[in-house]
């Protein structure tokens, strides 16, 4: 119950609640920043808009100016995660 608690407080941090420009609070700046699901949507953004003209400044209006460190990232994560897991086993 408490992963399933922790889980939905990371999905905060990549869903719609989170790119409200200038009018966050530390909460949701704090699960910004943890939420992987912010940066697998950058990525994805990257992708989709890779031919559209405008893929600048549509990147920079959501706020997807992370380019570099997204897949470092969720890699961190992804091995955070994975070390929790086995040692709980």
């Amino acid at each position: 119950m408490v992963a399933y608690f922790f889980t939905v407080l990371i999905y905060f941090g990549g869903g719609p609640f989170y790119n409200h420009k200038g009018n966050n609070n530390y909460a949701m700046i704090f699960f910004e920043q943890i939420s992987p699901f912010r940066y697998a949507s950058e990525i994805m953004m990257r992708v989709m808009l890779n031919d559209v003209p405008h893929k600048d400044w549509l990147l920079n209006y959501y706020e997807h100016t992370e380019d570099k460190k997204c897949l470092p990232k969720l890699f961190f994560f992804f091995i955070l995660c994975f070390s929790i897991s086995w040692t709980a086993l």
